[in-house]
């Protein structure tokens, strides 16, 4: 691939040598990249913060045939997200959000609607703390990876209408008593109706809802605990460290 631009976000960096840095970006035209950015450990570099995590920047990067690390030769920031970098709690819900999207996206993978929402929740987590970000990122991204929950309060292997229900993560959703199984935690609608507002709704609206402690404890067994821990292959490091 020759010289190409494209907005991308850093996903992590890491030493190469004494003067470069292996940065990984994911980004808007061509999805998960790797490139090297050369002397980017020096004081006079013409990086500065571009290759930090959490910034958003144009980038014009060199790509080599028949390489996997491509060349990063110019940045310009448009947004440093330093906001996130300064504030350990936030860092924590940045790392879970960056280990979630390394884990689940492969390379070069175009996905406009993903990119949108990682700039969309990194815009949200700057700017406050909210209870709902961590939900609210991992239904919509796991939605869009193909793993969309069945929500609807009819049964998802007999479609029957149900008062009482359960939610299998094996299943993929809202299952009734009859068919309840080994893995299925019972789930109260006032959950499960919140489950499909934070699936539907733009996160400009989601921003001004306000949970319970106590709905916010259900809502993370449900999502976090069980269904996003059964479609990961290992468990995340970063949700070692994650307040749920």
């Amino acid at each position: 691939m020759p010289l190409y631009t494209s907005k991308g976000i850093v996903l992590r960096n890491q030493d190469l040598s004494e003067a470069d840095k292996i940065v990984t970006l994911f980004t808007q035209k061509f999805g998960k990249i790797k490139g090297v950015a050369k002397e980017v450990r020096k004081t006079t570099s013409k990086f500065g913060s571009s290759v930090e995590i959490f910034t958003y920047a144009d980038y014009l990067i060199y790509g080599k045939e028949n390489k996997d690390l491509d060349v990063i030769t110019q940045a310009q920031i448009i947004h440093s997200f330093k906001e996130i970098r300064e504030d350990l709690d936030k860092i924590t819900i940045g790392a879970f959000i960056i280990e979630l999207l390394d884990t689940l996206v492969a390379g070069r993978e175009k996905d406009p609607l993903l990119f949108s929402l990682i700039l969309q929740t990194l815009t949200w987590l700057k700017g406050e703390s909210s209870e709902l970000i961590i939900p609210t990122f991992t239904l919509k991204f796991i939605t869009l990876c193909g793993l969309k929950p069945h929500l609807e309060k009819d049964c998802l292997l007999c479609h029957q209408s149900c008062n009482k229900m359960q939610f299998s993560p094996k299943q993929g959703g809202i299952i009734c008593p009859s068919h309840r199984t080994e893995d299925g935690i019972m789930i109260s609608d006032n959950i499960r109706g919140l489950l499909q507002q934070l699936l539907v709704l733009d996160i400009s609206k989601i921003r001004k809802i306000h949970i319970s402690p106590n709905l916010l404890t259900e809502l993370r067994k449900i999502l976090i605990d069980n269904y996003l821990k059964f479609h990961l292959q290992k468990p995340l490091k970063s949700m070692n460290t994650l307040k749920l």
